[in-house]
Protein backbone atom coordinates (compact mmCIF):
# COMPACT_ATOMS: atom_id res chain seq x y z
CA UNK A 1 0.00 0.00 0.00
CA UNK A 2 1.44 3.39 -1.18
CA UNK A 3 -1.26 5.49 0.80
CA UNK A 4 -2.30 5.33 4.19
CA UNK A 5 -5.05 6.95 5.99
CA UNK A 6 -4.96 7.45 10.30
CA UNK A 7 -7.38 9.03 12.10
CA UNK A 8 -6.37 9.84 15.97
CA UNK A 9 -8.89 10.98 18.52
CA UNK A 10 -8.32 13.62 20.86
CA UNK A 11 -7.69 13.26 24.14
CA UNK A 12 -8.12 14.83 27.97
CA UNK A 13 -5.45 14.15 30.01
CA UNK A 14 -5.32 14.26 34.05
CA UNK A 15 -9.09 13.96 34.98
CA UNK A 16 -8.57 16.54 37.73
CA UNK A 17 -7.18 13.70 40.14
CA UNK A 18 -5.03 11.53 37.77
CA UNK A 19 -1.92 13.65 37.16
CA UNK A 20 0.15 12.36 34.57
CA UNK A 21 -1.95 9.33 34.73
CA UNK A 22 -5.41 9.31 33.30
CA UNK A 23 -6.59 10.30 30.43
CA UNK A 24 -9.54 9.91 27.95
CA UNK A 25 -10.56 9.42 24.08
CA UNK A 26 -13.07 12.11 22.80
CA UNK A 27 -14.78 11.44 19.21
CA UNK A 28 -13.17 14.65 17.81
CA UNK A 29 -10.11 13.59 15.12
CA UNK A 30 -7.20 14.18 13.32
CA UNK A 31 -7.05 13.03 10.01
CA UNK A 32 -3.53 11.84 8.59
CA UNK A 33 -2.61 10.84 5.31
CA UNK A 34 0.77 8.90 4.42
CA UNK A 35 2.07 8.73 0.76
CA UNK A 36 5.23 6.87 0.40
CA UNK A 37 8.06 9.26 -1.53
CA UNK A 38 11.03 9.75 -2.77
CA UNK A 39 12.31 12.28 0.16
CA UNK A 40 10.44 13.46 3.25
CA UNK A 41 8.53 16.63 3.02
CA UNK A 42 8.19 19.37 5.90
CA UNK A 43 9.30 18.22 8.97
CA UNK A 44 6.99 18.05 12.06
CA UNK A 45 5.77 16.24 14.58
CA UNK A 46 4.27 13.60 12.71
CA UNK A 47 7.54 12.76 10.89
CA UNK A 48 9.55 12.92 13.89
CA UNK A 49 7.80 10.09 15.77
CA UNK A 50 7.20 8.52 11.94
CA UNK A 51 11.11 8.50 11.66
CA UNK A 52 12.16 7.50 15.63
CA UNK A 53 10.03 4.35 15.50
CA UNK A 54 12.13 3.10 12.26
CA UNK A 55 15.42 4.41 14.43
CA UNK A 56 13.61 2.45 17.96
CA UNK A 57 13.30 -0.83 15.78
CA UNK A 58 16.38 0.01 14.17
CA UNK A 59 14.39 -0.68 10.38
CA UNK A 60 15.69 1.15 7.14
CA UNK A 61 13.71 4.16 6.56
CA UNK A 62 10.82 4.34 4.06
CA UNK A 63 10.40 8.34 3.21
CA UNK A 64 6.85 9.22 3.53
CA UNK A 65 4.50 12.44 2.89
CA UNK A 66 1.90 13.93 5.38
CA UNK A 67 -1.01 15.50 4.84
CA UNK A 68 -2.75 16.84 7.72
CA UNK A 69 -6.97 17.09 8.15
CA UNK A 70 -6.64 18.82 11.93
CA UNK A 71 -10.19 19.56 14.04
CA UNK A 72 -8.05 19.31 17.61
CA UNK A 73 -7.21 22.51 18.35
CA UNK A 74 -3.63 23.40 18.90
CA UNK A 75 -2.04 24.16 22.38
CA UNK A 76 -5.77 23.70 24.15
CA UNK A 77 -5.14 21.02 26.51
CA UNK A 78 -6.82 18.40 23.74
CA UNK A 79 -3.94 16.30 22.95
CA UNK A 80 -3.39 17.71 19.65
CA UNK A 81 0.57 16.74 19.67
CA UNK A 82 -0.18 13.51 20.92
CA UNK A 83 -2.66 12.76 17.68
CA UNK A 84 0.58 13.69 15.86
CA UNK A 85 2.87 11.52 17.95
CA UNK A 86 0.44 8.42 17.47
CA UNK A 87 -0.55 9.02 13.45
CA UNK A 88 3.42 9.01 13.45
CA UNK A 89 4.30 5.80 15.15
CA UNK A 90 1.30 4.20 13.48
CA UNK A 91 2.61 4.87 9.85
CA UNK A 92 5.90 3.69 10.53
CA UNK A 93 4.42 0.20 12.23
CA UNK A 94 2.60 -0.45 8.94
CA UNK A 95 5.12 0.21 6.79
CA UNK A 96 7.38 -1.98 8.22
CA UNK A 97 4.96 -4.67 9.63
CA UNK A 98 1.96 -4.38 7.65
CA UNK A 99 0.15 -4.18 11.34
CA UNK A 100 -0.58 -2.24 14.69
CA UNK A 101 0.87 -3.72 17.58
CA UNK A 102 -1.04 -1.33 19.95
CA UNK A 103 1.22 -2.07 22.87
CA UNK A 104 4.59 -1.55 21.01
CA UNK A 105 2.56 1.70 19.96
CA UNK A 106 2.25 2.66 23.71
CA UNK A 107 5.89 1.92 24.58
CA UNK A 108 7.40 4.08 21.05
CA UNK A 109 4.79 7.10 22.37
CA UNK A 110 6.00 7.52 25.95
CA UNK A 111 9.87 7.34 25.04
CA UNK A 112 8.91 10.35 23.14
CA UNK A 113 6.11 12.34 24.97
CA UNK A 114 7.56 11.60 28.46
CA UNK A 115 3.98 10.28 30.29
CA UNK A 116 1.14 8.37 29.05
CA UNK A 117 -1.68 10.03 29.84
CA UNK A 118 -2.46 11.67 26.49
CA UNK A 119 -0.89 9.07 23.96
CA UNK A 120 -2.41 6.18 25.72
CA UNK A 121 -6.12 6.62 25.30
CA UNK A 122 -5.17 8.18 21.61
CA UNK A 123 -4.31 4.38 20.91
CA UNK A 124 -6.79 2.35 23.60
CA UNK A 125 -9.82 4.98 23.59
CA UNK A 126 -12.02 5.04 26.26
CA UNK A 127 -10.65 5.63 30.09
CA UNK A 128 -7.03 4.97 30.33
CA UNK A 129 -5.53 4.53 34.17
CA UNK A 130 -1.88 4.48 33.39
CA UNK A 131 1.51 3.53 35.11
CA UNK A 132 5.08 3.78 35.11
CA UNK A 133 7.30 1.05 35.68
CA UNK A 134 11.40 2.34 34.57
CA UNK A 135 10.44 3.27 30.67
CA UNK A 136 7.73 0.57 30.80
CA UNK A 137 3.92 1.63 30.61
CA UNK A 138 1.10 -0.17 31.97
CA UNK A 139 -2.73 0.44 31.39
CA UNK A 140 -6.07 -0.68 32.13
CA UNK A 141 -8.96 0.40 30.26
CA UNK A 142 -12.43 1.25 31.87
CA UNK A 143 -15.24 2.69 30.00
CA UNK A 144 -17.44 5.28 32.31
CA UNK A 145 -21.04 4.99 31.96
CA UNK A 146 -22.90 5.66 28.48
CA UNK A 147 -25.00 8.45 29.54
CA UNK A 148 -22.29 10.75 30.34
CA UNK A 149 -20.63 13.47 28.12
CA UNK A 150 -18.17 15.67 27.93
CA UNK A 151 -18.50 19.37 27.35
CA UNK A 152 -15.25 20.81 26.29
CA UNK A 153 -15.08 24.77 27.11
CA UNK A 154 -12.11 26.06 24.75
CA UNK A 155 -11.05 29.61 25.14
CA UNK A 156 -9.34 31.52 22.66
CA UNK A 157 -5.99 31.90 23.10
CA UNK A 158 -2.97 29.02 24.06
CA UNK A 159 -1.39 27.15 26.15
CA UNK A 160 2.11 25.58 25.87
CA UNK A 161 2.38 22.58 28.34
CA UNK A 162 5.82 23.69 29.17
CA UNK A 163 4.65 27.11 30.45
CA UNK A 164 1.98 25.41 32.45
CA UNK A 165 3.98 22.52 33.86
CA UNK A 166 6.63 25.10 35.19
CA UNK A 167 3.92 26.31 37.01
CA UNK A 168 3.72 23.83 39.12
CA UNK A 169 5.55 23.37 42.85
CA UNK A 170 7.47 21.02 43.41
CA UNK A 171 7.21 20.37 46.83
CA UNK A 172 3.56 18.29 48.25
CA UNK A 173 2.17 18.42 51.67
CA UNK A 174 1.24 15.02 52.62
CA UNK A 175 -2.38 15.76 53.25
CA UNK A 176 -2.39 17.14 49.41
CA UNK A 177 -0.85 13.83 47.86
CA UNK A 178 -3.38 11.60 50.11
CA UNK A 179 -6.23 14.10 48.72
CA UNK A 180 -4.81 12.88 45.30
CA UNK A 181 -4.79 9.20 46.63
CA UNK A 182 -7.79 8.86 47.90
CA UNK A 183 -9.19 10.16 44.35
CA UNK A 184 -7.54 8.41 41.98
CA UNK A 185 -8.07 5.09 43.67
CA UNK A 186 -12.18 5.66 43.66
CA UNK A 187 -12.93 8.18 39.63
CA UNK A 188 -13.07 5.29 37.72
CA UNK A 189 -15.27 2.84 40.12
CA UNK A 190 -17.71 6.24 40.14
CA UNK A 191 -17.86 7.05 36.30
CA UNK A 192 -18.31 3.36 35.68
CA UNK A 193 -20.65 3.23 37.93
CA UNK A 194 -22.35 6.75 37.59
CA UNK A 195 -22.03 7.87 41.08
CA UNK A 196 -22.85 11.60 40.40
CA UNK A 197 -21.58 12.69 44.28
CA UNK A 198 -18.62 11.09 43.90
CA UNK A 199 -17.75 12.05 40.30
CA UNK A 200 -17.61 15.31 41.57
CA UNK A 201 -15.69 15.12 44.74
CA UNK A 202 -13.04 12.49 42.82
CA UNK A 203 -11.84 15.39 40.41
CA UNK A 204 -11.21 17.51 43.02
CA UNK A 205 -6.90 17.96 42.98
CA UNK A 206 -4.68 19.39 45.03
CA UNK A 207 -1.32 18.88 42.66
CA UNK A 208 -1.85 20.62 39.31
CA UNK A 209 -5.21 22.55 39.21
CA UNK A 210 -4.92 25.41 41.70
CA UNK A 211 -1.76 26.29 40.15
CA UNK A 212 -2.63 26.42 36.50
CA UNK A 213 -6.20 27.92 36.80
CA UNK A 214 -4.57 31.34 37.58
CA UNK A 215 -3.68 31.30 33.91
CA UNK A 216 -7.52 30.94 33.16
CA UNK A 217 -8.90 34.18 33.65
CA UNK A 218 -12.90 33.35 34.80
CA UNK A 219 -12.17 29.58 35.56
CA UNK A 220 -13.89 29.83 38.98
CA UNK A 221 -17.23 31.78 37.76
CA UNK A 222 -17.17 29.19 34.88
CA UNK A 223 -16.71 26.42 37.38
CA UNK A 224 -19.38 27.50 39.96
CA UNK A 225 -21.63 27.98 36.47
CA UNK A 226 -21.41 24.66 35.33
CA UNK A 227 -21.95 23.11 38.46
CA UNK A 228 -25.26 25.39 39.04
CA UNK A 229 -26.08 24.44 35.59
CA UNK A 230 -26.26 20.73 36.20
CA UNK A 231 -22.72 19.71 35.60
CA UNK A 232 -21.51 16.42 37.91
CA UNK A 233 -17.84 17.35 37.50
CA UNK A 234 -15.24 20.32 36.26
CA UNK A 235 -11.76 19.30 35.49
CA UNK A 236 -9.24 21.29 33.72
CA UNK A 237 -8.02 19.17 30.31
CA UNK A 238 -4.61 18.73 30.12
CA UNK A 239 -2.31 21.22 30.72
CA UNK A 240 -5.11 23.60 30.16
CA UNK A 241 -6.69 26.30 29.05
CA UNK A 242 -9.80 23.89 28.00
CA UNK A 243 -12.14 23.30 30.88
CA UNK A 244 -13.61 19.87 30.82
CA UNK A 245 -17.29 19.38 31.92
CA UNK A 246 -18.83 16.09 33.05
CA UNK A 247 -22.50 15.77 32.51
CA UNK A 248 -25.38 13.86 32.32
CA UNK A 249 -26.44 13.49 28.37
CA UNK A 250 -29.11 15.72 28.69
CA UNK A 251 -29.97 18.71 26.26
CA UNK A 252 -31.45 21.25 29.18
CA UNK A 253 -27.75 20.93 30.55
CA UNK A 254 -26.36 21.62 27.75
CA UNK A 255 -28.19 24.18 26.21
CA UNK A 256 -27.97 26.31 29.79
CA UNK A 257 -24.04 25.86 29.81
CA UNK A 258 -23.93 26.75 26.06
CA UNK A 259 -26.05 29.79 26.70
CA UNK A 260 -23.90 31.15 29.48
CA UNK A 261 -20.73 30.78 27.73
CA UNK A 262 -22.19 32.62 24.49
CA UNK A 263 -23.39 35.88 26.51
CA UNK A 264 -20.58 35.75 29.25
CA UNK A 265 -17.36 34.41 27.18
CA UNK A 266 -18.48 34.49 23.28
CA UNK A 267 -14.97 34.17 22.41
CA UNK A 268 -14.83 30.23 23.93
CA UNK A 269 -16.29 27.63 21.97
CA UNK A 270 -18.24 24.83 23.58
CA UNK A 271 -17.74 21.64 21.91
CA UNK A 272 -20.55 18.30 23.03
CA UNK A 273 -18.31 15.04 23.03
CA UNK A 274 -18.44 11.67 23.60
CA UNK A 275 -16.22 9.26 24.96
CA UNK A 276 -14.38 7.57 21.97
CA UNK A 277 -14.05 3.74 22.58
CA UNK A 278 -11.53 2.70 20.16
CA UNK A 279 -8.47 4.89 19.55
CA UNK A 280 -6.62 5.70 16.59
CA UNK A 281 -7.54 3.17 13.52
CA UNK A 282 -6.66 3.08 9.99
CA UNK A 283 -9.60 4.42 7.81
CA UNK A 284 -8.69 2.96 4.17
CA UNK A 285 -8.37 -0.88 5.57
Amino acid sequence: MNELIIRVPATSANVGCGFDSYGLSLNLFNTFSFKKSDGFGDHNLVIDAYKYTFSYLEKEMIPVEVEIDGLVPMTRGLGSSSTCIVAGIYAALYFINGEIDKDLALDIAVEIEGHPDNVGPAIFGGFLLCVMEGRRAYHKKIIPDKNLEFIALIPDFKLRTEDSRNLISDKLLLKDAINNIQRASVLSYALKDLDKDLIKICLDDKIHQPYRKGLIKGYDQIYDMAIDSGALGVYLSGAGPTVMLIADKRDDIYDGINKYMASNFSNWKVKRLKLDLDGAYLENL
